[in-house]
């Protein structure tokens, strides 16, 4: 997972980098977003000077340039075509971002369940994570084990496998009796 003191993205860089994401990389199967596929995104180089005012505008441009010196897209020139991929690191931030930010919420009495057991010699990962949850309105249950209410199931479970913390870490989907 990134380290804490990484330096903070713009809301307006937020957005192109889910843009990005849900773009390029959210291909579902089964239900579930398939983490290791993320086709480039394709801008031709015509309709970016077409239309070059607006996207200098809205600083576009700068936000792309501002993710690719962050490592968190890929830039590749094919003929007249700009393209744009996510990097892991940039996939696992639009994740993050995704996670944090949104408002869905699973049906009345589900709840999104999640318990770690993360090993010592990994103590970041698993500090990260428990961050992770506070900030995206988690409640602690126990010293591993979480409870939320947002629908970020499959999203959680994208970062898990990105982070390669399949053996370390759970999510479910569960009914909340009370």
């Amino acid at each position: 997972m990134k380290d804490h003191n990484a330096k903070p993205i713009s809301n307006a860089t937020k957005k192109i980098l889910l843009s990005l994401a849900d773009t390029a990389g959210s291909i579902f199967e089964s239900g579930m977003r398939s983490y290791r596929v993320r086709p480039y995104l394709t801008i031709p180089r015509a309709e970016i000077a077409h239309d070059r005012r607006r996207f200098e505008e809205q600083g576009e441009r700068r936000k792309l340039r501002e993710l690719e010196k962050q490592k968190l897209i890929e830039l590749k020139f094919e003929g007249n075509k700009i393209l744009y991929r996510l990097t892991d690191a940039g996939y696992e931030s639009a994740l993050k971002t995704e996670i944090f930010t949104t408002e869905a919420m699973l049906p009345e009495g589900e709840v999104c369940i999640v318990v770690f057991d993360v090993p010592e010699d990994i103590r970041r990962v698993r500090s990260s994570f428990r961050e992770l949850l506070k900030k995206s309105d988690f409640r602690m249950i126990q010293k591993s084990v979480w409870e939320g209410e947002r629908d970020v199931i499959f999203q959680l479970r994208d970062l898990i496998k990105l982070i390669k913390a399949e053996d370390y870490i759970l999510v479910y989907r569960a009914l909340a009796i009370r």
